[in-house]
């Protein structure tokens, strides 16, 4: 490529891409080159040129179309003049790298072809399309119009073998699809030596509509049937016609007023039913209407169009049996019109009244429930002029009312002719926003720690104001005791309500204390047990003498005190006190037995405190009454058993009468301490009355025997008395006798009982 100036000027050259800047390039490929040349003054100017290429080698095809319009078997082989061997690269999807390319649809493909010499030739071959298979028919409509009785047959080549697919349902496979209605018809039709389809359509039209049109007369008389109703069919005639009455003419006569229904036959056997109405006649009337709806100056005249003679009657009261009615308030009235032939005719008549009062009433609602700043204006019309009466507002007549609270205002208007209209408006009352409360109750029956919150069922913008001391302001307060507390509400528009809420107190602690007493006297067995409701469960016990459950054991007589605490804190106090039962005592009444070995003695208890329901338990003797007999001197022990096992033992001793004589009668006067004992004891006796170095002391068993086992320890002679301490360790448990004398013959006696 070589640039040649018009000129002598030296130029320079640049070629963008490329190194050179001579004035040509070589050994270009195909494509389009850019110069720029710039003179000794620095002016440039810009060129291009296009390289271009001869062919190295030429390009025929030959081409098969498919064997069906939908298959996709057709073929396309190239031919190439060039230097082999050749590469081939077919546009098929997938590529296909031979010289035929198969299983081609009808359309265009593109094949690029290479030499042995690196040159590639790119050309298009044109796959013709198989002349699609033309569908013919001959269609008949259905009998009647709307009807499915219509066939489609389609014609297909001669000589041919098809198959064939109606979109019918049920599905019909032949050339002639029938039952059909109007309407587009869908059919496939196989060729089966080739395998190619062919869809196509048909329509099957609607024959001609049979349609019905109708003309009536009316019935003049109320009491002759003297109308008629024709029918004209438009369609396939000739017809034939069928009364609901049985007419069979196109005209049906002698008709009362009503419905009548007709069936027309067309040539083609198709049918069709209709109906029409044959109307009563209709009086005309010249009405001249009242003043007003309170003045009955109306008149009403029937026109009868006939010549003949008739009589009207209008049913007033009294009745008029004249063509005219008068005088009439405005309302609806009944005429009967009998002519001379007895046909009769009823109509009602409207009379109505001449521009009556009327009122288009407004107001302005009141501001706030409560307020009276409601208002009324009246608009009226009518026969001018008008006077006002609100019947509610004694005084008021003018047409624009003020300060109206909200409620009903009736009133009554009268115009120039005397007509009254009387009727009422409302002012409605404003629709007093509601409000819910939640609360959450104070912690304990005599706090007021209780809080609430106010919310609006319809949102809006309000400010509210509680009634506590001090005053609290916003949605929320606090510090409520269980009572109403009202709440002030303020709304946007500066309306006052007042509300208030309830707090439910929260429930006292309530404690029920049940106690047993101690079955026993002295003895730490009752028991306390205590029933709390109330306050708010999760309750801990402290009792007065430190238990801390709901219930205590082995508890003695006293008082006993509890503090219940609930979860929130609070406190409730309850006491109760247990009582010990009568203490149980035993005594005894004894008979001594006759003799030392006698055995007719006797003893008999005495019990008292406890809780009666006693068993006796003696030793010797084991269970008994409360009386033993039969008794020998001795020492009786007796355990009683109360109703609730209490024991209490005593000891009943049963001597004999004393066959130790008592000289001077002064056994009363000596005094055993203790007695019983079951070591040592004391003899006290008044001094003066033995010698005490000469005292003599013999004890004596309940049998009269002398036991030596019972000592003197020590004799102390005081300036009042004597007293003699003895012991008697190795003795028996038992009764003694003893006996006290000195040589001058002094004698004093008395007996103990020693219990080990």
């Amino acid at each position: 490529l070589s640039v040649v100036p018009f000129d002598t000027v030296s130029y320079s050259y640049q070629w963008p891409g490329y190194m050179s800047t001579t004035q040509s390039l070589n050994n270009l490929c195909q494509g389009t080159y850019t110069v720029i040349l710039t003179d000794p003054q620095g002016c440039s100017v810009i060129g291009s040129a296009q390289v271009g290429y001869d062919p190295p080698f030429d390009l025929t095809f030959v081409a098969n179309s498919a064997s069906c319009l939908s298959s996709c078997d057709g073929s396309a082989t190239v031919f190439a003049n060039g230097i082999a061997p050749f590469t081939y690269q077919w546009s098929t999807g997938p590529i296909q790298n031979t010289q035929g390319a198969i299983n081609l649809c009808s359309g265009s493909y593109t094949v690029s072809v290479g030499d042995s010499t690196g040159c590639i030739v790119t050309d298009t071959v044109e796959v013709p399309m198989v002349p699609q298979m033309v569908l013919n028919f001959t269609t008949s409509t259905p009998t009647c119009f709307g009807g499915c009785d219509g066939t489609a047959e389609v014609l297909v080549p001669p000589f041919g073998n098809y198959a064939y697919e109606w979109s019918t349902f049920p599905l019909q496979d032949s050339a002639l699809a029938t039952d059909l209605c109007s309407g587009t018809h869908y059919v496939q039709v196989t060729d089966l030596s080739s395998g190619c389809v062919t869809f196509d359509s048909v329509v099957v039209q609607d024959p001609t509509i049979l349609l019905l049109a109708f003309s009536s007369v009316y019935s003049w008389c109320d009491n002759f049937c003297s109308g008629s109703a024709t029918v004209n069919p438009v369609g396939a005639g000739p017809f034939t016609y069928l009364w609901q009455s049985g007419e069979v003419s196109q005209t049906n006569d002698s008709l009362c007023p009503g419905i009548y229904s007709v069936t027309v036959t067309d040539s083609l056997g198709c049918s069709t039913s209709a109906s029409i109405g044959v109307a009563s006649n209709e009086l005309l009337f010249n009405v001249s209407d009242a003043s007003c709806n309170t003045i009955c100056d109306g008149v009403a005249e029937v026109l009868f169009p006939t010549a003949s003679s008739w009589q009207a009657t209008w049913f007033l009261n009294p009745v008029q049996n004249t063509a005219v009615a008068s005088p009439l308030c405005a309302g609806n009235y009944s005429v009967t019109i009998v002519d001379s032939t007895g046909c009769q005719i009823s109509a009602n008549v409207d009379v109505n009244a001449l521009q009556p009062v009327s009122a288009v009433l407004s107001y302005t609602p009141i501001s706030c429930p409560g307020v009276c700043d409601g208002s009324i204006a009246a608009s009226i019309s009518g026969n001018d002029p008008f006077s006002l009466s609100w019947l509610t507002l004694p005084g008021v007549t003018s047409d624009s009312v003020f300060q109206l609270c909200s409620g009903v205002y009736p009133f009554s208007i009268t115009d120039a002719n005397g007509c009254v209209l009387t009727d009422s408006i409302e002012i409605p009352a404003p629709n007093l926003p509601q409000f819910t409360f939640s609360s959450i109750a104070n912690s304990c029956v005599d706090s007021c720690d209780a809080s609430a919150v106010i919310t609006p069922v319809i949102p809006g913008t309000y400010t509210y104001e509680w009634q506590t001391t001090p005053l609290q302001y916003g949605a929320a307060v606090a510090g409520l005791c269980p009572e109403f507390t009202a709440v002030q509400i303020t709304d946007a528009d500066g309306c006052t309500f007042l509300d208030s809420v309830l707090i439910i107190g929260t429930s006292p602690i309530y404690i029920g204390l049940t106690g047993d007493d101690p079955l026993c006297f002295g003895t730490c067995d009752g028991f306390i047990s205590s029933q709390v409701f109330g306050g708010t469960p999760g309750y801990t016990y402290e009792w007065s003498n430190g238990f801390l459950t709901p219930q205590i054991l082995n508890v003695c007589e006293g008082y006993y005190m509890v503090t219940v605490t609930d979860l929130n804190g609070c406190i409730s106090i309850d006491s109760i006190t247990l009582n010990n039962p009568e203490q149980m005592a035993v005594s005894f009444v004894v008979t001594d037995a006759s003799c030392a070995g006698c055995n007719d003695g006797m003893v008999s208890a005495v019990v008292t405190g406890g809780t009666p329901g006693y068993f006796y338990y003696w030793t010797p003797g084991g269970l008994g009454d409360v009386y033993v007999d039969s008794l020998s001197p001795g020492i009786y022990n007796l355990c009683v058993v109360d109703d609730n096992l209490c024991i209490e033992c005593a000891d009943a001793t049963v001597s004999f009468f004393n066959a130790i004589p008592v000289v001077d009668g002064k056994s009363n006067e000596i005094m055993v301490f203790p007695n019983p004992f079951s070591t040592e004891t004391t003899i006290l006796l008044p001094k003066g009355q033995l010698n005490v170095d000469e005292l003599e002391f013999k004890v004596f068993d309940m049998y009269g025997r002398n036991v030596g086992s019972i000592a003197v320890v020590s004799v102390n002679n005081s300036s009042k008395n004597i007293s003699l301490s003895i012991h008697a360790d190795l003795a028996a448990s038992g009764m003694y006798l003893f006996k006290l004398s000195d040589k001058q013959g002094q004698m004093f006696t008395g007996r103990f009982m020693i219990r080990h």
